[in-house]
């Protein structure tokens, strides 16, 4: 079965367009404590990569963040070299060009 679908090839190369979105809740199991900052730090490292990841395959990504992990980037991060000096969110939107969709549930405290 392998070798019949590894033989298939194709004449030409159909494109395929890869478009992610994430979407993070404020009270999802387990709720990080974006908070502390050496908690957003891990997580900043993690969704730098994957940025890094998806922006190198030509793929697009729409980022939707709740509050609480926007909040520890704008207390915590002053940008490093890996962001070219820029805190994360900046550098996904102006260099990477990721969508960001922040959003916030009225009565959990990021739009009050």
């Amino acid at each position: 079965m392998l070798f019949g679908i590894s033989s298939l090839h194709s004449q030409s190369d159909t494109p395929i367009y890869l478009n992610f979105n994430s979407h993070n809740e404020e009270n999802s199991p387990p709720d990080p404590n974006y908070l502390d900052s050496t908690t957003y730090f891990t997580y900043r490292e993690f969704v730098r990569q994957l940025a890094d990841t998806i922006t190198s395959k030509g793929a697009k990504w729409n980022f939707q963040s709740d509050w609480k992990f926007l909040l520890a980037c704008i207390r915590y991060d002053r940008g490093i070299p890996s962001t070219n000096g820029k805190n994360l969110i900046k550098w996904m939107l102006q260099d990477k060009g990721i969508e960001i969709d922040p959003h916030s549930h009225h009565n959990s405290g990021g739009n009050q």
